[in-house]
């Protein structure tokens, strides 16, 4: 039997935010980042907010973001800044 892992906001870590600004569209990112080395399947979010969640590669994310950017809430230019960031930790 495999374990279910609930993911409460305590347990994430807070990355930068990111504000976008095209007019009329205006976005805000927040980013947090949650160290799990389970099954993807196992994960539970208790805020109600999640939808889905997917690995994907960075070159995934990409080509995604290229092919169908309305499913994306943030930009390419700030995937890659959130990328470097990452890497840089």
């Amino acid at each position: 039997m495999r374990k279910s892992e609930l993911v409460q906001r305590e347990s994430l870590v807070e990355g930068k935010i990111y504000a976008e600004d095209y007019g009329d569209n205006k976005e805000v990112t927040q980013v947090y980042y949650y160290q799990y080395d389970g099954e993807i399947e196992d994960l539970i979010f208790s805020d109600n907010e999640v939808e889905e969640v997917k690995w994907l590669s960075k070159d995934e994310i990409i080509e995604v973001m290229k092919t169908n950017s309305d499913q994306w809430a943030s930009s390419m230019e700030t995937f890659v800044k959130i990328n470097n960031d990452l890497s840089g930790i």
